[in-house]
């Protein structure tokens, strides 16, 4: 979470720092290294949290850096920075729906 309040922003560096360092930490002791070309980093927040971190173009996490990203693709589901499904719900249609205008021609014989 970022927040404007020069505080908020210190203490917000300290836990990203922190966990970024607990996370490459994690890494070593089961012998895995972050492939950077494989992974994506959103930023998650509200509208406000979110202009606040506009700035934000990548961050450094287990020593690689990655660019921020307006949404992410993870076990199939895409999720924007403000957890809402929309880019989801899209990706999963627009096969469905090639398909029916693909498929249509042939919907006046299948009607009763």
């Amino acid at each position: 979470m970022i927040n404007n309040n020069a505080s908020h922003v210190a203490a917000s560096h300290w836990l990203w720092t922190t966990s970024s360092a607990a996370v490459r930490s994690w890494f070593l002791r089961n012998g895995l290294q972050l492939n950077p070309d494989k992974s994506e980093v959103v930023i998650v927040g509200t509208s406000h949290q979110l202009r606040s971190a506009a700035s934000i173009s990548s961050i450094d996490v287990a020593g690689s850096r990655l660019p921020v990203s307006d949404k992410l693709k993870s076990l199939g589901v895409t999720i924007n920075s403000s957890l809402r499904f929309d880019c989801h719900a899209i990706n999963v249609a627009m096969p469905q729906w090639h398909a029916i205008i693909t498929l249509e021609p042939f919907a006046t014989f299948a009607a009763c």
